[in-house]
């Protein structure tokens, strides 16, 4: 039995870019339906999504077991489950628009009649390009059918939170109400055609006006305690044209037998200690060796490795990830296991970069012996707002590294990582520039020691805003 309910609709207007567009609801038993049609918004400002807008699922079941509900082509938020005599499967997804919005969502479903099945979705316009302001908050329960979503603390003016949810129990047709103070709220109803199952889906939004919000839990229910619940905190931030800004930097470094995770918590010279959702993290890592050993940061998406060969070798990895909307704590990056060898680290944290492509142009690449200074090459920006990083690691041919200095103009959040192994020692080096105009020579580092045995490795590379 397919059961549509439209929800209890209270407009909230946020003082700030995002703008509802609108949002729609439904339920059934776990058989009932596979689609969610997105043409027939209300409560908003359009009844369909346009390109660019931002849709937000919260889609689940009441069954008797862990079924991990996934939505197909969205990006996941998370997926929760709760254990009671009524178990609570929920996924929250999002994705943005394309030039030709989708028209539907096509959701799971338990494939029997015996569950209940409940969906709900909002439609946001004018969402940064990272739109998940800071990591999500998640929150379970049991003996109960009222969800509480938790505290959470966005970061940016203008920001809106989500309280999302979704309960089971026991077929009582307790209908859940909107929390104080929330707006924009949509309820799907879904029953069990066969068996005392039901599923309630719910969403709701508050413009946040500064410091922690704890969402109100949501109201209504019933008392029946053969009932759990799953319930998300989310943050939009809205669109933004700050441009790129530094969330903070950090740097590792020891024997190739020290150490293979990098922490991302403790970050400092920025806006932030760790990094939030869509910043992009840029990891320098390698170590010196007597051969080409091809370093990586595991689940990183590698711009360059570079190797060069002298009487102690540079071996570098430059590589990026974007964050989703759960934030890595650290990074796992390579080591060769041998103590005589220094492995380095150092990493860059922006906001603001664009979203799909970080980087504006080639990087560039250069290598070199007889020294330990890297030279990143010229390079040419082609859009306004760019960032200019200069990378590198420098291979010594001595236990204790002789730290190397920003070239001129880049002395802003440079970071220097010595790696000193028992027998040569690894600096990794990160800097970056404002890019004015035209092409870019970043020039050489200085300092270090002078020793014909050592070697580099340098990159040039062009961060973009969205």
């Amino acid at each position: 039995m397919l059961a549509r309910t439209h929800g209890f609709i209270h407009r909230v207007a946020a003082a700030t870019g995002l703008v509802f567009v609108g949002g729609t609801s439904v339920g059934g038993d776990g058989d009932d339906y596979t689609s969610v049609s997105l043409t027939s918004l209300t409560g908003g400002i359009a009844s369909a999504p346009a390109a660019g807008d931002i849709v937000v699922v919260v889609h689940g079941w009441c069954s008797a077991s862990d079924d991990n509900p996934t939505i197909s082509g969205y990006t996941e938020v998370t997926e929760l489950y709760a254990n009671d005599d009524r178990d609570t499967n929920v996924v929250v997804a999002y994705k943005v628009m394309t030039g030709t919005p989708d028209t539907a969502i096509t959701v799971p479903n338990t494939a029997t009649g015996d569950n209940a099945q409940a969906t709900v979705v909002h439609v946001w316009r004018s969402q940064n390009a990272a739109p998940i302001d800071v990591a999500i908050a998640t929150a379970t329960g049991t003996n109960s059918d009222v969800p509480n979503a938790p505290t959470v603390t966005p970061i940016t003016t203008g920001a809106v939170i989500l309280a999302c949810a979704l309960s089971a129990q026991q077929e009582a047709n307790a209908a859940l109400t909107v929390p104080s103070g929330y707006g924009n709220f949509f309820a799907g109803l879904g029953e069990s055609g066969t068996t005392e199952r039901q599923a309630r889906a719910v969403i709701a939004s508050k413009a946040w006006t500064g410091g922690a919000e704890d969402p109100p839990v949501f109201g209504g229910g019933s008392a029946e305690v053969r009932a759990s619940w799953g319930a998300v905190s989310v943050v939009l931030r809205p669109s933004s044209s700050s441009g790129l800004v530094f969330v903070g930097g950090t740097t590792a470094g020891g024997r190739g037998d020290t150490y293979t995770s990098v922490s991302l918590t403790s970050l400092t010279g920025g806006i932030a200690a760790a990094p939030g959702p869509g910043d992009v993290v840029i990891v320098v890592h390698g170590c010196i060796g007597t051969s080409d050993v091809d370093p990586s940061v595991s689940g990183y998406t590698e711009l360059t490795e570079l190797y060069a060969n002298d009487d102690v070798d540079a071996n570098v990895a430059v590589a990026w990830k974007i964050m989703g909307p759960t934030p890595d704590t650290s990074v796992t990056v390579f080591q060769d296991g041998t103590s005589s060898n220094g492995h380095a680290t150092a990493i860059h944290v922006w906001r603001g970069a664009h979203q799909t492509t970080p980087f504006n142009v080639t990087t560039t690449t250069a290598t070199g012996t007889n020294s330990d200074k890297p030279d990143s090459p010229t390079i040419t920006p082609t859009t306004a707002g760019s960032m200019v990083l200069s990378v590198g690691l420098g291979a010594q041919d001595d236990t204790i590294a002789a730290t190397l200095v920003a070239p001129t103009g880049y002395t802003d959040n440079d970071f220097v990582s010595k790696g000193d192994g028992s027998t040569r020692s690894a600096i990794a080096v990160i800097a970056s520039k404002a890019w004015v105009s035209g092409a870019e020579d970043p020039g050489a580092w200085t300092g270090g020691e002078v020793d014909t045995s050592n070697s580099w490795v340098a990159a040039t590379l062009v961060l973009q805003p969205a």
